[in-house]
């Protein structure tokens, strides 16, 4: 192989990434009860996928948190290294951000990850921008959800927030 200038490209051989004895949170907990459908909001979280975003410098990793109640992302974090930390992060932006209360249910199906191949961006920082736009401005706001009665996620809270004057989540949303 040398002599006729051949070299041997080996991959990586695989290594285990998820680790589910540490998904626990004091405030959440993990559930294999299928309620995806919540009358209220925070109730119950689902998330913990990793997507996979190729950039001309190599992957970007995020991980998303969606109210079920709104299908709203509420929490998110991207990385450049699939870290242990890369969903705890973003399940706690999402209680920094909505404070759900006591017994809210934290819904994984403990560590599927699926790849998106669709778009590839030349840096980091051009996909997480993109990103946060999209969650922020394009999918919180704007999209429309059949479970939402054709609402945006946003939307749809404040309908709710309009009914029920305990929900103040949304008070600097609107």
């Amino acid at each position: 192989m040398a002599q006729a200038g051949l070299v041997c490209i080996t991959r990586k051989p695989y290594k285990v990434t998820t680790d589910s004895k540490n998904m626990t949170s004091r405030l959440l907990k993990i559930s294999s009860n299928r309620r995806f459908n919540p009358k209220k909001p925070n109730r119950v979280y689902a998330g913990g996928d990793i997507t996979y975003i190729k950039t001309d410098e190599g992957w970007l990793y995020l991980a998303i948190v969606m109210d079920l109640f709104s299908r709203q992302i509420v929490g998110w974090s991207m990385a450049d290294r699939m870290k242990t930390s890369l969903v705890n992060d973003a399940l706690q932006m999402a209680i920094q951000q909505r404070k759900p209360p006591r017994g809210s249910l934290w819904h994984t199906d403990r560590g599927s990850q699926y790849t998106s191949k669709e778009h590839r961006y030349s840096t980091r920082e051009q996909a997480r921008a993109s990103i946060f736009e999209y969650i922020a401005v394009f999918y919180n706001r704007i999209r429309i959800h059949s479970a939402n009665d054709y609402l945006s996620p946003v939307e749809f809270e404040f309908q709710h927030a309009k009914n029920d004057s305990n929900f103040s989540v949304l008070k600097n949303v609107a």
